[in-house]
């Protein structure tokens, strides 16, 4: 069965989205400092509650998928297509992120996916030097068999019953002989699958101890895997089963490492954010916090000097928090010594009760502490500038729409573009049907913090197009008109 696929105009959207109109305040506290150090300062912060026209997002398009969905996610190697897996059946279903176009649907799965999937994207040749092939493909574990499907048509290309039960989702490197699918299990090994394309068949290439269970999956640069245990050990490994580095960090990783260029981030249950040279593993710098981190850090290219985390504990410090992370040189008394490489990390802001990222934007990262309400906070200052109920707008269009029974979303999906070009927000309800709502343009006004709970929309000026991350220029709408990107 392939999924119903709708466009709605936006004209008929903004006669639908009455419901969550009231305006309210916010209780959320956010610290605010100069990025220059862990010292910070307090702010209450004020942030309206808006209904989607009052929002910069619009709704794109809409999917009715048949099934309730078990798993939905995003590949940051392959970030064009949105995956769901469907209860019931346990099919895969690839959709195009931007037109909601269904691009295939799988075979069914054993059952349900317990552990995070992966996909890959590598590069091919061709007869000309400037032109590449791209090879896509997905990774996934059902029922101990790991499956790798082609992400442009959702093809079996191989499948491998497991020798070993894994306690990790797959991170793929290289391909065909090449090739690395590394796993960890419950016994605490590091486990690397690989495929013979002649004889077309997987094997168990090798193995390590690493004498600690893990969780999280790894991450894969340059050919290196990156790989943290609950023994609270960060190692790199290369695909001939070497070794490169490993240091012992203290307290669990459950959360995988973070990369930007020669810096590797990651956080620990000891309430520890860690900078690691990534080449050979030294401790650059390490902030201490609060509260444990038990998820992977964040980093974004348009911010080269910020590093988002997710700190647990009690209610008063857990949820979102930035620091600046700085790379230094340090020199010595003795000048026939290189100077020592640092990286100096300073808590910015936080803001608690958040613990999940919904999509981004070069001015917000929009998130929500589980449930339907989304939170846009300034990725400048730390405040919540308003708040969208996702929801009460799924319920408000259905009951437009004369449905008698209409669905809740049951769950908004979880992802982080680490270029922030996507600036989609997936909502998915309990009987299967998909939401897409995506920014579409920049309004510079609409970031600044929401005094009073009032709402004063912008329009466009007449003029030309502003280019990418630009601010175009604008001028104040007239209350109660509709804000126009």
């Amino acid at each position: 069965m392939i999924p119903r696929l709708t466009v709605v105009a936006p004209a008929v959207l903004l006669a639908l989205g009455l419901i969550g109109c009231g305006e309210s305040r916010t209780g959320f506290q956010a610290s605010q400092g100069t990025g220059k150090g862990p010292v910070t300062s307090s702010a209450v912060v004020v942030g309206g509650l808006r209904t989607l026209k009052e929002t910069p997002f619009e709704r794109s398009w809409d999917l009715d998928l048949g099934h309730p969905v078990l798993m939905a996610w995003i590949a940051p190697d392959v970030e064009n297509l949105v995956f769901f897996q469907l209860d019931e059946t346990f099919e895969i279903v690839a959709v195009d992120v931007m037109s909601g176009h269904t691009r295939w649907v799988s075979k069914p799965l054993p059952e349900a996916l317990r552990l995070a999937p992966y996909a890959a994207r590598n590069k091919l040749p061709t007869e000309r030097p400037d032109v590449f092939r791209l090879d896509e493909r997905l990774y996934v574990v059902s029922q101990d068999t790991l499956f790798c499907l082609d992400c442009a048509t959702g093809h079996l290309i191989w499948r491998f019953d497991l020798p070993f039960s894994p306690s990790t989702g797959p991170v793929a490197v290289g391909l065909d002989e090449t090739l690395r699918v590394y796993l960890g299990d419950w016994s605490g090994r590091l486990q690397a699958v690989s495929f013979h394309p002649k004889r077309e068949f997987a094997y168990q290439a090798w193995q390590w101890n690493i004498n600690a269970s893990a969780t999280a999956q790894g991450l894969a640069k340059d050919e290196v895997l990156y790989f943290g245990d609950h023994g609270g050990t960060l190692s790199a490994f290369k695909s001939d089963r070497q070794q490169a580095w490993s240091n012992h960090l203290g307290g669990a990783i459950y959360g995988a490492p973070a990369v930007r260029d020669r810096t590797l981030f990651a956080g620990t249950t000891e309430n520890t954010l860690y900078a690691l040279n990534r080449l050979t593993g030294e401790t650059l710098g390490q902030v201490n916090l609060n509260g444990p981190l038990t998820k992977a850090p964040m980093v974004f290219r348009g911010d080269p000097e910020r590093i988002y985390a997710w700190v647990g504990g009690p209610e008063q410090t857990a949820g979102l928090y930035a620091f600046t992370a700085q790379s230094d040189t340090v020199a010595y008394t003795d000048t026939a010594r290189h100077p020592l490489e640092v990286v100096r990390l300073g808590q910015r802001w936080s803001v608690p009760g958040l613990n999940t990222l919904v999509s981004s934007t070069p001015a917000y990262l929009y998130a929500t502490d589980g449930s339907p309400v989304i939170s846009a906070v300034n990725r400048d200052s730390g405040v919540v500038d308003w708040r969208w109920d996702v929801n009460a707008e799924r319920l408000a269009e259905q009951q437009a729409a004369g449905v008698r029974r209409p669905a809740k979303v049951a769950q908004l999906l979880a992802y982080q573009d680490p270029t922030d070009l996507n600036r989609s927000v997936f909502a998915i309800d309990e009987k299967g049907g998909v939401v897409s709502y995506r920014f579409f343009g920049f309004v510079p006004g609409d970031h600044l913090p929401v005094a009073s709970g009032d709402v004063t929309p912008v329009v466009k000026a007449k003029g030309g197009k502003a280019k990418e991350g630009e601010a175009p220029a604008e001028i104040p709408a007239k209350p109660g008109k509709e804000s126009k990107p």
